[in-house]
């Protein structure tokens, strides 16, 4: 099976499953690769990972947030230094920049920018928008896609760091074009956003898969890992929410997209300081070998029972079943007639509120949670997400008695 076994098979299956969806990197590798990256996680800070891995698993659970009785600065300190000592400063950066500041601070900024580029400065109604954004956001729907190429086609002998850069660029000029050209038309204005969102979506990708290779190096570290992702992305998404309605309100849709290309140039200056291993030359060519046993792997695995049940209801849970009508809503709830009129800036606090949400999430399953099964997790999170989904609903339903109420009146 072109250097794998079955024990190797059957380890790749799960990475295949969540990085083939999420643009893993370990998903295939051809046996010199192999060999290859073994090496390279036997050679980076292998005495630090074991004495922190045993730190971890050796220490008995404690209920609550905290171990010791120090400050929440200080735990959180505490934290941070022992994940730097695993995993290196850069990296560490890396994953605050892609999904604190790019992803947090840079799309949301740019999501409610967005919102009124297409209502005040294209004047479009609010179909014809559901459908350019529904064009822009297919890079995000693609992301396996992206995995492959940065596994298979090197640059200059490297995997990650090229492509992260790339993406800095292309995306800093996307930005200055939005912002530079007055009125551009809907589908050059569609092209620019959409290769926005495609530099947004390659690193988060290329980064999702070294958190995986790093995960599988250290397992005790791998929960501290993800919460760094995430909590990262909801205080960077509190911010950006914070700022955005102000930003909109003071610099214009377009002021605030130049405002935003400090996101990506930040992403670039952060590729640029992480250290990778130059692949060897024999390793340097398109491995399209590797391609096809992965493709060849991926089939095989779909057609597992436990593998494509899961992704089939990921696939329908995420908004297959249910229309998108957030243009529509965007649309009705900052007009000041037919809607309740709200501006830019509650709208941004709206957002804001919702990534406290988020990080009171994070924070409640590194508290208690993280130790119940994922099962118990995902029904209650599922049925709780079900009843406060209704709150639009009696927004609307008010929102129209009180407008009937108005006309009766008359």
């Amino acid at each position: 099976m072109n250097g794998y076994d079955e024990e190797d098979v059957k380890e790749d299956v799960p990475i295949l499953l969540v990085q083939g969806l999420r643009g893993g990197e370990e998903s295939y590798r051809d046996s010199d690769t192999n060999q290859s990256a073994h090496a390279a996680i036997a050679s980076i800070h292998d005495k630090e990972i074991e004495a922190l891995s045993i730190e971890v698993v050796d220490k008995p659970h404690q209920k609550g947030c905290f171990k010791y009785p120090v400050s929440l600065l200080d735990e959180f300190l505490q934290w941070m230094v022992k994940l730097r000592k695993a995993f290196g400063a850069p990296f560490l950066m890396l994953i605050l920049t892609v999904y604190g500041i790019n992803q947090g601070i840079g799309s949301n900024l740019q999501s409610l920018a967005t919102d009124y580029y297409w209502k005040d400065q294209q004047k479009l109604q609010p179909a014809t928008t559901q459908f350019y954004e529904t064009i822009s956001g297919i890079p995000w729907d693609i992301k396996p896609i992206y995995g492959l190429i940065a596994d298979t086609f090197p640059v200059y002998g490297y995997q990650r760091c090229p492509y992260l850069a790339i993406c800095g660029v292309a995306s800093i000029l996307c930005l200055w074009f939005l912002a530079a050209i007055p009125q551009p038309t809907p589908w050059a204005a569609t092209m620019l956003l959409t290769a926005v969102a495609l530099c947004a979506a390659f690193p988060d990708v290329v980064t999702d898969a070294m958190i995986a290779q790093r995960s599988r190096e250290a397992p005790a570290l791998a929960s501290d890992l993800q919460s760094l992702s995430w909590g990262s992305m909801a205080v960077g998404g509190l911010i950006g929410s914070g700022i955005s309605g102000f930003a909109v309100d003071s610099l214009g849709s377009r002021g605030s997209y130049l405002l935003i290309s400090a996101a990506p140039l930040l992403l670039l200056l952060a590729a640029l300081a992480l250290p990778e291993a130059r692949l060897a030359k024999h390793l340097q060519k398109a491995k399209i070998g590797a391609l096809l046993h992965t493709l060849n792997l991926f089939a095989k695995t779909l057609r597992n029972p436990a593998i494509w049940k899961p992704a089939l209801y990921i696939y329908l849970s995420s908004g297959a079943l249910s229309p998108d009508i957030s243009e529509a809503m965007f649309f009705w709830s900052t007009d000041p007639k037919n809607g309740p009129g709200f501006s830019a800036q509650f709208l941004g606090l709206v957002n804001a509120v919702g990534y406290v949400a988020m990080f009171l999430g994070v924070a409640a399953y590194n508290c208690w949670f993280r130790h119940y099964s994922f099962r118990f997790i995902l029904c209650w999170s599922q049925i709780a997400g079900s009843v406060i989904g209704l709150i639009e609903v009696i927004l609307v339903t008010r929102s129209i008695f009180d407008q009937m109420a108005a006309h009766s009146e008359r």
